[in-house]
């Protein structure tokens, strides 16, 4: 659009140039200015009206930012799925170096599958592109990112998993091993399909299954969003399984060590259903357990005190329920039993007479 650049001289004089042409540079007007008027130039005002100013970027929604990044999110594991396509197009159709190839400033390609090469070397351009404009909304961009990300390689280590089921036939002996495989990396690591280990080496050896499983797993997931992150998704994924072993592991040992037989279960089931929170070193033979509690009377602020004040009251009140009273002072429920009970016979002898018949009388007068 034509514009008013106002020169400005050295001695303070000016001149407008009307209706000059929009894309006309700073240096052009300064060098004819020089040359029409001998004068030294002293500044520019190139006359922009507020109307012809770049208008800045409308700033997107965070519905709009989800939306966006739920596109970049697929167009990032498409990109990655397309690699080896890249990697021929670019091959078949390299860019051109020398200057007669160029074409406003860019390089060129020649051969058939030169569009298919400029196709794929601008989705990382507009992937950057999109990161840049919904730099605003970081949540709803990245939920959006995330979300389809996760959505779209969730299947990943089934398709893997089962690549691997249709192969282990035709290994031999070693079908049974890669069949754990396969299912260990269908799941992440967190199953194998087969009967637990019943032995340290057959435990081992299964939790070397899971953990190749999760890697295998988490390299294919991650190497689909990024794939320099692939080997980072590998130890990551191979981690879970065994960590998720070992804790199941020291969780069992920890059960196997508080065991108590049938019948004081049975005991701390009905100790329960009467009220009673009985500890649980106060049921399992476990001595270290036992001597940690028995320390924790004497620890202060630990709370144990007041563990064992609690378990006492709950007995108190839990026999004084036995005789009709609901208190934990068995001196209080002992007394106020004793009248209760008194009231009550007293209640069925003054609502009572006993009558003297003649057997009666013939059968005391025997005793």
């Amino acid at each position: 659009m034509p514009r008013n650049i106002t020169v400005t001289f050295d001695d303070g004089s000016t001149h407008v140039y009307q209706n000059a042409p929009d894309d006309v540079s700073p240096d052009a007007v300064h060098q004819r200015a020089q040359q029409e008027y001998g004068k030294a130039v002293k500044s520019l005002d190139g006359g922009r009206q507020p109307n012809q100013a770049q208008a800045a970027p409308e700033e997107r929604s965070m519905l709009q930012s989800f939306g966006e990044g739920a596109l970049r999110g697929a167009a990032g594991i498409g990109n990655t799925l397309l690699s080896p396509v890249r990697g021929l197009a670019n091959l078949v159709a390299p860019e051109q170096s020398s200057l007669s190839t160029l074409v406003d400033g860019k390089k060129t390609r020649s051969g058939p599958l030169a569009p298919v090469a400029d196709y794929l070397a601008r989705i990382p351009e507009s992937m950057k592109w999109l990161d840049q404009e919904n730099a605003s909304n970081p949540i709803s961009y990245g939920a959006g990112k995330l979300g389809t990300e996760i959505a779209m390689t969730a299947p990943v280590g089934g398709v893997i998993g089962k690549g691997l089921a249709k192969v282990a036939p035709m290994l031999g002996g070693a079908a049974p091993v890669v069949n754990k495989l396969a299912q260990a990396t269908a799941s992440g690591g967190m199953r194998l399909g087969g009967p637990a280990a019943t032995t340290a080496l057959g435990w081992a050896g299964d939790t070397g299954l899971r953990m190749a499983g999760g890697a295998i797993n988490g390299a294919a997931t991650a190497g689909l969003v990024d794939p320099e992150s692939a080997g980072t998704g590998a130890m990551i994924g191979g981690a879970i399984p065994g960590g998720v072993a070992l804790a199941g592991a020291a969780g069992r040992g920890i059960r196997n060590s508080l065991a108590v037989s049938p019948e004081v279960g049975k005991l701390a089931q009905r100790a329960k259903e009467l009220g009673i929170d009985v500890p649980v070193d106060r049921i399992a033979q476990n001595k270290p357990l036992n001597a940690l509690a028995a320390s924790l009377e004497y620890v202060p602020l630990s709370g144990r005190a007041a563990t064992t004040e609690k378990m006492g009251k709950q007995l108190n009140t839990a026999l004084a329920r036995t005789f009709g009273q609901n208190t934990d002072n068995l001196t209080v429920a002992l007394d106020q039993a004793s009248k209760d009970l008194g009231g009550k016979f007293d209640a069925v002898l003054q609502s009572n007479s006993v009558k003297m018949t003649p057997a009666f009388k013939i059968g005391r007068a025997h005793v």
